[in-house]
């Protein structure tokens, strides 16, 4: 792995899903990661703590409810994409529930804090669809090479 590599990890950085010889490097926001055969390492957002312990259990209950022996490299990429639908999925509720809280505050008239509030609203739901938009291109540039998908089986590769 290539210090380049690690560099989409810190920080905003454009979505990506790298695959190389021994490790798949995940980094779409909020949820970076490098996952090896046999382990992952997890860099979360300060104060995203709450998004921590649903993906540890998920790791921990990786292949149990299937009845089949999945890599762990799968285990972990099924859970971090499960983390980041959840973490998308709750921004989503907050800013809806933003939206109509801001509806009923215009029923009784338009003001300045009001339109302070539609701008900023814009604005997340902006940031949020960018966001969907490179973490969807990001994965379709990952499952449409034949390349990058045979080697996203780190544990044939080490064996």
């Amino acid at each position: 792995l290539h210090l380049r590599d690690i560099r989409c990890l810190q920080g905003v950085a454009e979505p990506a899903l790298l695959v190389r010889w021994n490790a798949i490097v995940v980094s779409l926001d909020p949820v970076k990661a490098i996952v090896t055969s046999d382990c992952a390492y997890v860099v979360i957002p300060d104060g995203a703590d709450e998004m921590l312990e649903p993906l540890l259990a998920r790791l921990r209950d990786g292949n149990k409810d299937l009845g089949v022996h999945m890599p762990f490299e799968f285990v972990a990429l099924e859970a971090l994409l499960v983390t980041l639908v959840n973490s998308h999925a709750s921004r989503v509720k907050k800013l809806l529930a933003e939206g109509r809280s801001l509806v009923r505050t215009l029923k009784s008239g338009i003001t300045n804090k009001a339109l302070n509030r539609i701008l900023w609203l814009k604005k997340a739901l902006e940031v949020g669809y960018e966001s969907l938009i490179g973490t969807s291109e990001a994965l379709e540039e990952a499952q449409e090479d034949h390349d990058v998908m045979e080697r996203m089986y780190l544990s044939d590769l080490m064996r």
